[in-house]
């Protein structure tokens, strides 16, 4: 069970950190038009980053009713 948390863990903050740079980086290599190509990527690895946090937030809440 820990080597599972450990891994949700590098997940979300691996994640975390690609956010933080391509939002400060967007400005830098964006070329104006209206579509965001990286975003696109990026968004699906925060849904799943989403998806891991509330499941975790649900066990850990279960535990301690528990």
């Amino acid at each position: 069970m820990d080597f599972l948390k450990r891994i949700v863990a590098i997940y979300l903050a691996l994640t975390a950190l690609a956010v933080f740079f391509n939002f400060i980086l967007t400005p830098v290599y964006h070329d104006g038009s209206p579509e965001y190509p990286v975003w696109e990527y990026v968004n699906y690895f925060m849904a799943a980053g989403v998806l891991l946090a509330l499941i975790t937030s649900f066990v850990r809440k279960r535990a301690a009713v528990d």
